[in-house]
């Protein structure tokens, strides 16, 4: 949530420094493959993603953040990619934003996506001593914003303050087309029967805030902050992550009314599972 418009800057300065110099430890140390599994993801993920990519400057996903804009798919994390790309800084980085509000305006899919990437325009043209933006403001589908400095411009230009102020000063390009390669061939891990995702905000919090409740019972150690991975849904067992701050794979037992069959095939999955992962890691 602190990576939504505003809230960096509604930060005290003393938070806004905790947080800024996290980021930038975590784009750092993030594997080009771990960002490619948070951008495969849903749309948080792959808004924090945007994030470590623009703080890190890693300009090697360029090309596939350019071509996730084009996609349109969802509104949060569009806005990722259009502050990635801004911060970027370079005329390759304007195109393809104009390339993303040409393809807007002309299917008519409006978002507020839109909005931050005439403001990364606005903001590249300041830097560039370019026009970019100029044919988009002469559209008229912004009004208001030919009268009056936009909103969305002053937000981006505080987001790339940010970024400058704690995230890299310099290029970390990496292998463009290594990187391609291996998010085109990246594919999610299938959980073993009876296990399944769960997709559901609302459900995961809800069973956050169970096993949240569960864990102060029996332990007194306050950096465990429970998130939901999967359950089982034949006896309601939780695979759950301690995370960010241990990183603790932990199953939530059965109820103590499961049978004892839901239990056996639990157990199973779970090894199953297990050698999965095991087999993944090498």
């Amino acid at each position: 949530m602190k990576l939504h418009g505003w809230n960096i800057a509604h930060m005290g300065e003393e938070k806004r420094d905790e947080f800024g110099r996290s980021l930038a430890k975590a784009a750092s140390r993030a594997a080009d493959h771990e960002i490619i599994a948070l951008l495969k993801s849903d749309w948080r993920a792959s808004l924090a993603a945007a994030w470590l990519i623009a703080i890190d400057m890693r300009t090697g996903f360029r090309d596939i953040i350019s071509n996730l804009l084009l996609q349109q798919e969802g509104s949060n994390q569009l806005k990722g990619y259009c502050f990635a790309l801004t911060r970027f800084g370079s005329p390759a980085d304007a195109e393809a934003i104009s390339s993303y509000l040409d393809k807007s305006l002309r299917l008519q899919t409006r978002n507020h996506a839109e909005t931050w990437a005439l403001g990364g325009l606005l903001y590249l043209d300041a830097q560039l001593e370019s026009s970019y933006a100029d044919r988009f403001l002469a559209t008229n589908a912004w009004p208001s914003w030919s009268s009056q400095e936009p909103d969305e411009y002053r937000l981006i230009q505080t987001l790339c303050n940010f970024a400058n102020t704690y995230g890299s000063r310099s290029e970390q390009p990496g292998n463009n087309q290594d990187i391609r390669d291996r998010f085109d061939a990246w594919k999610p891990h299938h959980l073993p029967t009876p296990w399944l995702v769960v997709q559901g905000e609302s459900e995961r919090r809800r069973i956050d805030a169970t096993l949240g409740a569960h864990l102060a019972s029996i332990s007194n150690d306050s950096l465990l902050e429970p998130l939901s991975i999967a359950k089982c849904r034949e006896c309601h067992a939780v695979l759950f992550n301690t995370a960010p701050k241990h990183g603790d794979w932990i199953i939530m037992p059965p109820s103590s009314h499961a049978n004892d069959k839901a239990e056996h095939s639990v157990i199973s999955a779970i090894e199953e599972l297990k050698t999965r992962l095991e087999h993944h890691s090498h």
